[in-house]
């Protein structure tokens, strides 16, 4: 069982000591080396993925550690025809597979420093999420606490988000977002505002219910920019139209097929009653993911597509995302890693 008064106490002791959270323009975040790698085989392989119509883009590797519940999302990019390290995500579960610690190493080669990000998630006695604390190490340091509240019967009806900040010594504080949500008595969530700044509600949604409790329709506007988003479930309770406007004007309309086990395999997006936009998704017989493909049809029919891998736990492994290849396809194709850069 989680003890939130200890973990409140350390997520608020980020603001304790302005003097050790104190950054100086001296003082530069050091760059990670220990972050999942791939071999040239991997680089290889993932290169032999190219099509006359199609070039490698980036890749996403994903692995595992079943002793102490992480996982780690490492992203690779290629860059004048080799394959850069670029960023990656790391993941802790406690013994209930429940997400606890979450962070985040970016190297961004135009940017003068790494990003760092990390997220602690706070429970209550329930084991329901209380309070996300979210870290932003370099320059600026930043930490956004967003408090849940709940009702009697463990529902959230608030999240309230304020936002600390030191830069050079100095504090900062200021409120952030809002949102509140209200329930039918059957649990069912029929209404959601969300606030900027605390002020007026500028997102609003509502939400309807058959009588089976089925989600069959919600309406999303968003105040400020006028937009309406109005979607339409089926009976299962799965999205098969949204219907988009801003001010009294259609934007576009998306429509969405399932196949016999409730997967969806298909979104089209209209315009003007044109179809402009086709996005497929293709399974294999474990029901898992093996490829997602856009593709624009009223232009030149380009596409993009992103395979899915997985091991032999049936995890995933890679996502190779593949773009849409406006030159001609090069014979040889230098393919090495690149490590972050070496500070002095």
């Amino acid at each position: 069982m989680k003890n939130p008064l200890i973990l409140l106490i350390f997520a608020f002791s980020i603001f304790g000591n302005a003097n050790a959270q104190q950054t100086t323009e001296n003082t530069k975040p050091k760059n990670r080396t220990d972050y999942q790698k791939i071999s040239s085989q991997e680089i290889s392989y993932f290169f032999s993925k190219e099509t006359p119509k199609h070039k490698l883009a980036s890749v996403t590797k994903y692995g595992y550690d079943t002793i102490q519940n992480w996982q780690k999302e490492t992203g690779y990019e290629v860059q004048n025809g080799k394959l850069a390290f670029h960023n990656e995500y790391v993941y802790q579960y406690d013994e209930k597979d429940t997400l606890v610690y979450e962070s985040q190493y970016s190297e961004i080669p135009s940017a003068e420093y790494p990003a760092y990000l990390l997220n602690n998630y706070l429970y209550n006695f329930q084991d329901s999420l209380t309070l996300e604390v979210r870290s932003f190490d370099g320059l600026v340091q930043d930490s956004i606490f967003t408090r849940y509240g709940r009702d009697e019967k463990n529902r959230i009806i608030s999240e309230i988000e304020i936002q600390k900040s030191i830069y050079k010594g100095e504090k900062y504080t200021r409120k952030t977002n809002e949102t509140y949500y209200n329930y039918d008595n059957q649990n069912n969530i029929i209404a959601k505002a969300e606030l900027e700044n605390f002020e007026t509600a500028t997102n609003e949604t509502t939400y309807e219910y058959d009588k089976n409790n089925t989600l069959r329709k919600s309406i999303y506007t968003n105040h400020r920019m006028g937009y309406t988003a109005t979607n339409t479930y089926d009976t299962n309770g799965k999205l098969i139209l949204k219907e988009e406007k801003i001010g009294d004007e259609k934007h576009g309309i998306r429509r969405y097929k399932y196949n016999k086990k409730g997967l969806e395999i298909e979104e089209s997006k209209f315009s003007d009653n044109k179809l402009m936009y086709r996005y497929s998704t293709t399974y294999d017989a474990k029901n898992r993911k093996i490829k997602y493909e856009m593709t624009e049809i009223m232009e030149d029919k380009s596409s993009s597509i992103n395979l899915y891998e997985y091991d032999n736990d049936d995890k995933l492994k890679y996502i190779i995302y593949l773009n849409w290849r406006k030159e001609k396809p090069v014979q040889k194709v230098e393919i090495m890693e690149v490590a972050p850069a070496k500070q002095n």
